[in-house]
């Protein structure tokens, strides 16, 4: 890597445009037909391999209901032609005061399906496969807690939300449910810096996981 770097370094800049084009190329041959090939996720079909990520839209209302904002990005994504489409992240907390702002939409209980199966459906009416994203805020919400002070009841209780959402997000409409793992508690649980729990903070990510159903 040092040698590689050290020639880069010594190279006129347009070849070393040149050299880092023809590297790249040569990693992604592909024919441009494979990218609209259909594949395989979770047992469905994805009609072609272009995906949208999992992006928090800041759209929908301060109720933690879907707002036709959102629902109108959907629609405009599923013009697009994207064959997978992934969620914001919902909240799985029942009480909202936990999202990660007011903005976040929730799944923290029944009265939430309704307005979350119209996204599913939206992203089913253009034949996209929809997947839910789901998220504890912890820290990063609007009421921030020190993950390390939680007791093991409340990170069962924690783990029983996740799966609750899962079931809700199935009953919504989603073929796919997707823990949000970059910020809130699914990142801690997982963080070198967590000092106490380790053990049961490890043995509750496993159950969340093994407890969500699946489908067949």
């Amino acid at each position: 890597m040092f040698l590689a770097f050290s020639w880069l370094r010594s190279q006129p800049y347009y070849l070393i445009v040149r050299y880092i084009l023809e590297t790249f190329t040569k990693n992604i041959n592909m024919k441009i037909t494979d990218k609209f090939s259909p594949f395989n996720i979770n047992g469905k079909i994805a009609k072609n391999r272009f995906i949208r990520s999992a992006t928090n839209s800041h759209l929908d209302n301060i109720d933690g209901t879907i707002s036709d904002a959102e629902i109108e990005m959907y629609d405009s994504l599923g013009k697009g032609d994207v064959g997978t489409i992934i969620t914001g992240h919902f909240s799985v907390a029942p009480d909202l005061a936990y999202r990660a702002d007011i903005a976040q939409p929730s799944i923290g209980n029944d009265d939430f399906i309704p307005g979350i199966s119209k996204v599913a459906d939206k992203i089913h009416e253009y034949g996209a496969i929809a997947i839910a994203q789901i998220s504890m805020a912890g820290e990063k919400g609007l009421t921030p807690f020190d993950f390390n002070e939680l007791s093991t009841d409340r990170m069962q209780e924690i783990r029983d939300w996740f799966v609750e959402a899962t079931v809700r997000a199935q009953k919504a409409g989603f073929e796919v449910c997707r823990y949000i793992s970059h910020i809130g508690i699914c990142l801690k649980l997982l963080s070198i810096e967590i000092k106490t729990y380790v053990e049961t903070a490890m043995e509750v990510l496993m159950q969340t996981a093994f407890a969500c159903p699946r489908k067949s």
